[in-house]
């Protein structure tokens, strides 16, 4: 059974998807605000949050970075928001997901199971992937650059894993995000996009000199291993 928290301030919806995930199983916490949402995850044991972006008392966005400061459980918003800046905030901020209002409760669930999965390394082989100074353990779900540790969310880890795993093979958008999130590509690979300059952006605050995911222009991205290392 899956401990998951649903986040928002609309009591009637609050109420739906609590009843409909309450019937496949899971054991369901609700909150209607972010005061509500923080000290919730402080305290339960989660394996996944749904998170409403409009809040009473909090951004939600603002929400996501606090629970991601000391807990990598996954995070889905939910948004009448459809607007690309939005949703690019949603994955800067360490959201997993962003789901548009109205949504399927059965997609919602196929979602929160594909980033559950992830999280747990069900499908892990637990490799250790090396490249030189940059190390990337499959097993234990870190990044360490010289000994150093490199913090990701769960969706950039999986994103980097999965070209690292397959080095230097180009993978569209499209490709990696059905790979990666398991699902089809439902117009959401463009936050490939956004999950890429994040990883870039981290990565190379420890290595400026190389980059290890390339452009391929019109095509995608490839890992490129350091030949220097």
């Amino acid at each position: 059974m899956y401990n998951l928290l649903i986040v928002d301030d609309d009591a009637s919806i609050l109420e739906v998807t609590r009843i409909y995930f309450t019937g496949r199983g899971y054991k369901v916490y609700t909150a209607q605000n972010g005061k509500e949402c923080l000290k919730t995850a402080a305290h339960m044991p989660l394996d996944c949050i749904v998170l409403d972006v409009a809040l009473p008392d909090m951004d939600g966005f603002e929400v996501c970075e606090a629970v991601k400061k000391n807990n990598n459980v996954p995070i889905l918003f939910v948004s009448n928001y459809a607007e690309e800046d939005k949703r690019i905030n949603g994955f800067v901020s360490g959201g997993d997901d962003y789901v548009i209002k109205p949504f399927s409760l059965r997609e919602l669930e196929l979602r929160i199971c594909a980033r559950i999965r992830q999280q747990e390394g069900k499908a892990s082989r637990g490799e250790a992937l090396n490249f030189g100074r940059l190390s990337i353990n499959e097993a234990a779900r870190s990044v360490a650059y010289e000994d150093k540790t490199i913090s990701l969310t769960a969706a950039e880890f999986d994103i980097l894993f999965f070209l690292a795993n397959h080095e230097n093979q180009v993978f569209s958008q499209k490709d990696i995000f059905e790979r990666v999130w398991k699902l089809p590509d439902l117009g959401n690979a463009h936050t490939v996009q956004v999950h890429v300059a994040q990883i870039r952006r981290k990565l190379n605050s420890f290595s400026e000199e190389h980059q290890y995911i390339q452009t391929v222009w019109g095509k995608g991205y490839k890992f490129v291993a350091d030949q220097k290392s």
